[in-house]
């Protein structure tokens, strides 16, 4: 968290940050948590978040979801209608970039790009050469299974140590007496069992102890 923070610090020259990892391992959610830190440090006056994501996992199995965004175009058209310029969306590829790095120039802006694996590669460089333009005073935090994003600091998710496990194992418990009365039984070097079937993610294990309760 504190390597994110001070890449979307003014001080700091990059566009800001590039988080990739393997599916589940909580590149959504360190991007969301980073940007409450920054509200709550004052640092941005508006939080864009687009994302990509087509499906998420739950006890019951993968559940579809309506992407906000597939290509780089809706992308771009989504931020230009969180703020409120929807004349940009009718404009065309260069033209609205422009347009839209012209309204973002007055204003300290937070883009949080979720799932960018899904663009193209050539969409992928057309994003990064418009994040490179960002004006200052504004920063984006990016997501992606895929390493990338030339100019941005980049940060590599890896699993889970064990007691950050531990810790969630331990909080679904509080959360279901049901489930905490089941892994009570099993012993805790069960619950270690459990945290190396899931390879340390936390996604997958959530969903494991999902599994678990029902």
């Amino acid at each position: 968290m504190a390597a994110v923070l001070r890449a979307l610090s003014p001080e700091d020259r990059t566009w800001g940050v590039l988080v990739d990892g393997i599916g589940g391992i909580g590149k959504s959610a360190l991007a969301v948590e980073s940007a409450y830190r920054c509200k709550e440090k004052g640092l941005f006056d508006a939080f864009i978040f687009v994302s990509a994501k087509h499906n998420v996992l739950t006890p019951d199995g993968i559940s579809e979801l309506k992407p906000a965004a597939r290509t780089l175009d809706e992308f771009l058209n989504e931020t230009a209608r969180v703020l409120g310029q929807t004349s940009i969306t009718k404009l065309e590829a260069n033209d609205k970039r422009q347009a839209l790095l012209d309204v973002l120039r007055d204003s300290r802006t937070l883009l949080i790009y979720d799932n960018l694996e899904t663009l193209a590669k050539e969409a992928q460089e057309e994003l990064a050469d418009f994040l490179r333009q960002l004006p200052l005073g504004c920063k984006a935090i990016i997501t992606s299974r895929r390493r990338g994003g030339e100019g941005a600091v980049w940060l590599r998710l890896e699993k889970l140590e064990w007691e950050a496990a531990r810790a969630i194992i331990e909080s679904q418990m509080v959360r279901n007496p049901q489930l905490a009365n089941k892994l009570r039984r099993a012993g805790e070097a069960r619950w270690q069992e459990l945290y190396d079937e899931t390879k340390g993610s936390p996604l997958a294990l959530v969903h494991a102890l999902g599994i678990l309760r029902v």
